[in-house]
């Protein structure tokens, strides 16, 4: 199954996180398949990895139906890690005693081998505190197995097993300052995309109104008209709005202007902007309305704001001036005609929307 059919319960899409799950479940059952049927092809599975396979495959299966059917996450993540930790850690300490024994180094290589899926599993499935704790536990538990190798407890038949055990705690101590870089890094990473995305909007949007500023919508005029798209625009201005500031004061014209934004968003498309120009001046722009369509746009707003109820003030009502930006105006030149149609509306009465022809 695809990454994107991977849904949560209520039908939106899981997140990352839980699709990288899936699919590492997905994979693991194959892998430890193909392991168990190699090693029983080579008569090498005892009777302790008969039952580990297909204990591990059984947790394996109930893990993904935790996640993918009941998006129970958290629950799966926690039981895939408890079983791979006490699973591999068990297999391993047999390992050794067996090849403490007998000096076979196969079993104990082996699973030193897959050990390090559990701290794969710890850093990408557990918050950061777990994982650190739960690979610096594991990792001490096979630095006691080295340290036993020379503690005379234990009748080492083979001195590889000595070797292969300082190799171990090397390469397994390098593997978790490893995986706790990575992390950190990737935490990292994601602190400068939010102070990215942050600044962005910080320079793009005001502040107050939360809508475009006249940085962000000069952007996305310039970006139409290098990619040659029909575009309107409504240059909006407030009537008498320095007499509402000087009566009742800025405050209460900050609170006009919201209720005014907030007015006009209801009464546009989802693909319509609205951005503020500057000052009392806004401009929305607005594609696929041409002709009698931006006509009924622009009455539809300016009858909402003129019926709209305004805090503090009796009265609010805008004047209006449309402009298209086609193949034959650019960005200035369509701005100056929007601005043009504004001064007639606001000359001749206001409370009115006059369009550029």
């Amino acid at each position: 199954m695809n990454n994107h059919q991977d849904k949560a319960t209520n039908g939106k899409p899981k997140p990352e996180k839980d699709v990288i799950f899936l699919n590492v479940l997905r994979v693991g059952i194959l892998v430890v398949f193909a392991v168990w049927i190699i090693e029983y092809q080579a008569g090498l599975v005892r009777y302790f990895d008969s039952f580990g396979y297909g204990l591990t495959i059984i947790v394996i299966l109930i893990s993904y139906a935790l996640s993918r059917i009941f998006n129970r996450n958290t629950l799966a993540k926690t039981l895939v890690f408890v079983h791979a930790a006490i699973y591999l850690l068990m297999l391993a300490v047999l390992g050794f005693l067996s090849a403490a024994e007998d000096g076979n180094l196969y079993s104990i290589a082996t699973s030193l081998q897959w050990i390090p899926i559990i701290y794969i599993l710890a850093f990408l499935f557990l918050s950061k505190r777990l994982a650190i704790i739960a690979a610096i536990s594991v990792y001490l538990i096979l630095v006691a197995m080295l340290l036993l190798t020379f503690s005379g407890l234990f009748p080492v038949q083979n001195h590889e097993l000595r070797l292969l055990m300082v190799n171990m705690s090397l390469s397994h101590g390098l593997y978790i300052v490893c995986m706790f870089a990575v992390v950190r890094l990737k935490r990292d990473s994601k602190k400068q995309t939010v102070i990215a995305r942050d600044l962005e909007k910080a320079v793009n949007f005001d502040s107050m109104l939360k809508i475009a500023n006249r940085r962000h919508l000069q952007q996305l005029m310039d970006s139409y008209e290098s990619n040659q798209q029909a575009v309107t625009l409504l240059l909006i201005d407030i009537d008498n709005f320095k007499q509402i500031n000087d009566t009742y004061g800025h405050q209460a014209g900050d609170e006009v202007l919201l209720t005014l934004v907030e007015c006009i968003k209801k009464n546009l498309r989802p693909s319509d902007v609205i951005g503020r120009w500057g000052g009392e001046e806004f401009m929305i722009l607005t594609q696929d309305a041409l002709g009698e369509d931006v006509t009924i746009l622009a009455e539809r707003v300016r009858r909402a704001v003129e019926h709209e109820t305004f805090p503090h003030v009796q009265d609010v009502t805008i004047s209006m001036g449309v402009a298209d930006l086609n193949d034959g105006l650019d960005t200035e030149s369509a701005f100056r005609s929007a601005d043009r149609a504004l001064y007639k509306a606001k000359r001749s009465g206001r409370n009115k929307v006059v369009i550029h022809s």
